[in-house]
């Protein structure tokens, strides 16, 4: 059994929640975040920030976690300061959703974690993935059969965590092969 990071329990009581996110969940995203060197992953969305301990705990050193937040949850800003003072590799944005995807729109993204009052902007985001990019969505089962129906003929589509958690990643990429030196 993996442990929490360091910083999980305070950074739930600065978020002031009620209840925390499911913990294996968690550590498979953890894991997930692990796989991509000098990658660059980005959360969006008021419910994905108890999961940014254990995003932050996964990524590599050469990887960058940005949080982006809405203008009207600044409630949560004290804690990400203080973080991104700590970590050079985080680093966080109070925007509008519209206008952070215009801002951003000509970087990419490895790795993609979304809460439910992202969704909207879901096919903004998607555009800014890397051809091998992970998109999870936190979402509650009645929006679940909307989403995969509408993103399955583009997408490998997978539901996870109880149905709490769709992820997305792009079909039909081709890898070029690299020759190898020698015989």
């Amino acid at each position: 059994m993996s442990k929490d990071p360091k910083n999980y329990l305070s950074w739930l009581e600065q978020l002031q929640l009620a209840n925390e996110p499911d913990l294996h969940f968690a550590q498979w995203l953890r894991m997930l975040c692990h796989l991509k060197d000098y990658g660059v992953l980005m959360t969006s969305g008021q419910g994905v920030l108890p999961l940014v301990p254990w995003l932050l705990d996964g990524i590599t050193m050469n990887t960058k976690l940005i949080v982006h937040v809405e203008e009207q949850n600044r409630s949560a800003e004290p804690l990400l300061k203080h973080q991104a003072d700590l970590d050079i590799r985080f680093a966080y944005h109070f925007q509008p959703a519209d206008e952070f995807i215009k801002d951003i729109d000509v970087h990419r993204l490895d790795m993609l974690v979304i809460s439910e009052d992202q969704i909207e902007y879901l096919p903004q985001w998607l555009k800014l993935m890397t051809d091998s990019g992970l998109v999870v969505v936190l979402t509650s089962e009645d929006k679940m059969e909307e989403l995969c129906s509408s993103y399955s003929e583009r997408y490998f589509v997978n539901i996870s965590n109880a149905g709490k958690a769709l992820f997305l990643t792009a079909k039909g990429i081709q890898h070029t092969n690299k020759r190898r030196r020698g015989g």
